[in-house]
């Protein structure tokens, strides 16, 4: 080979060479743009929750955020109060010297079945950023609070929407929903959480995956904590890929941030459908992994009716403060949650770092005297995070309030209390004892599911005698008074939304 065909030969390896090596990317300035928003959708099909959950903190503290909220009108009244509250639950968790600007809509949505929506503000490359994070966005909040300035003024941190001709809302703020109705307060507080953070860039069309936000194409600081089971970080799967997309309809997926899974009890696992559901897969927490009104069931991405969740829960503050938050001692106080499976309680409790507590106790109301519960009690970590469970098999149909009884090492007790939880029957019943009868006597009815019942008492020439529940959520108990009543046969009978019966009482002098 001649010396000039030589040169060229190694001219051609080089330019291929180059040709196939990618340049890294230079590293630009502060930039800016908006996430996709998430879709929280109602859900119709699931049974109502059974029961409520409320969480009681030891510790309280004062507002360490603020936040400044947009109404674009029309925005109601009742719905301004839900918001509100929404809204200091949030500024009570999180830390920020930068008030969060929030733009709330009250409109339409686009299909029936969609409670709100919310997309935050990103930024890219701020001051202050660490350099192992330059090139992925943060929610402009988070950016805001990290650089400790408002890094984006004029424009909103979080747009958010909400489902103005919804027609099952609850407008109360004490987690109490009717049974139909879907708490407006938990929805907010849901959307905000997307807002502060909680969502990712990464999506599927067809059989292609990929990630990345603006003409930049950067990853969003939440797909930096995404792996598949095998541990595998989706970032280093290829971009617009099979095998990616494939792994975000999988059904594992999971964050991996240290503070989440030790207040998870492990890696929590985020929701990946087998088919790629838009604005709902992948930006929340799994479905099945994390039930309706359960300790960190308020990032799945649908509701039940009578679902109210007023806390973000551990894995939420978790999954936060691993995305660079700092957190106020509310975000990690003690939260305990009921809820039933069957017909067994389970409760669930969550206890922060360095809680201090050594034992502790469970205990149930009963004739409004709270009493131990013989139950196996788990052994407690007073210095790691953990979350843990206890379950109360085999109780009969009825509502039942439990409360949690903790010991510190110095031998201080602290107690608190978890929303009362209803236990249903095995099936709709009607029972009427004793029988005969000959002053009161106690009229039970026990559902299969929640549903609202009346029971009216009527004589033997078919007159109503005496209405003892109107349009009241089962299971429920009533006394039927038979010292106003003639001796003779009366019949009981019950109306629920499924089911009817009746029985025949006897009254005796």
């Amino acid at each position: 080979m001649s010396r000039l065909t030589r040169l060229f030969y190694l001219l051609a390896c080089g330019l291929l060479i180059v040709s196939l090596v990618r340049p890294a990317a230079a590293q630009g300035g502060t930039v800016f743009g908006w996430a996709p928003a998430d879709t929280l959708r109602a859900d119709f099909e699931a049974p109502p929750v059974r029961s409520v959950r409320t969480v009681r903190e030891p510790r309280r503290s004062a507002a360490s955020a603020t936040f400044e909220v947009q109404y674009v009108e029309p925005f109601p009244a009742e719905a301004r109060a839900a918001f509100q509250l929404a809204v200091d639950i949030w500024s009570e968790r999180i830390e920020s010297a930068v008030p969060i600007v929030i733009r709330a809509e009250w409109e339409p949505a686009a299909e029936a079945d969609i409670l709100g929506t919310a997309s935050p503000r990103v930024i890219a490359n701020f001051a202050g950023v660490p350099p192992d994070l330059r090139d992925t966005w943060f929610a402009s909040a988070l950016a805001d609070a990290r650089a400790g300035q408002d890094v984006d003024p004029g424009n909103p941190d979080i747009s958010a929407s909400f489902n103005s001709t919804f027609p099952s809302w609850y407008f109360g703020l004490d987690a109490n929903p009717p049974s139909g109705e879907f708490d407006l307060v938990t929805v907010i507080l849901h959307e905000l959480g997307h807002g502060l953070g909680f969502i990712g860039s990464m999506t599927v069309e067809g059989e292609v995956g990929s990630w990345g936000i603006g003409s930049q194409g950067y990853p969003v600081i939440y797909d930096r904590f995404a792996e598949r089971g095998d541990g595998t970080p989706l970032l280093d799967l290829n971009n617009f890929s099979v095998p990616l997309a494939d792994a975000l309809v999988s059904g594992s997926i999971f964050f991996n941030g240290s503070t989440a899974q030790a207040q998870g009890g492990g890696r929590p696992e985020i929701y990946a459908p087998a088919a790629w559901q838009p604005g709902s897969s992948f930006s929340h927490l799994d479905e099945q992994a994390y039930a309706a009104g359960t300790l960190n069931g308020l990032m799945t991405p649908r509701f039940s009716r009578g679902e109210a969740i007023h806390d973000p829960g551990p894995i939420m503050c978790g999954a936060l403060r691993d995305m660079g938050w700092n957190l106020s001692a509310a975000c990690e106080a003690i939260a305990f949650s009921a809820g039933v499976d069957g017909r067994d309680v389970i409760l669930t409790f969550f206890l922060p770092d360095d809680s201090g507590f050594v034992s502790g106790v469970m205990e149930r109301e009963e004739d409004g005297v709270f009493q131990p519960v013989n139950v196996t009690f788990p052994t407690l970590d007073p210095v790691a995070a953990g979350t843990y469970t206890v379950r109360i098999g085999e109780l009969g149909p009825g509502t039942y309030t439990f409360r949690l009884r903790l010991q510190n090492t110095d031998g201080t007790e602290f107690v608190i209390d978890a929303a009362p939880v209803q236990v249903f029957g095995a099936a709709n019943a009607l029972d009427v004892f004793p029988n005969p009868m000959i002053g009161d006597a106690t009229v039970r009815v026990d559902v299969r599911e929640v549903q609202d019942v009346s029971v009216r008492v009527y004589d033997a020439r078919g007159r109503l005698v005496a209405t003892l529940l109107e349009d009241t959520q089962g299971p429920a108990t009533a006394t039927l008074n038979g010292r106003g009543l003639a001796a003779g046969v009366y019949f009981v009978r019950v109306e629920g939304e499924s089911f009817s019966e009746t029985k025949a009482v006897t009254i005796l002098r």
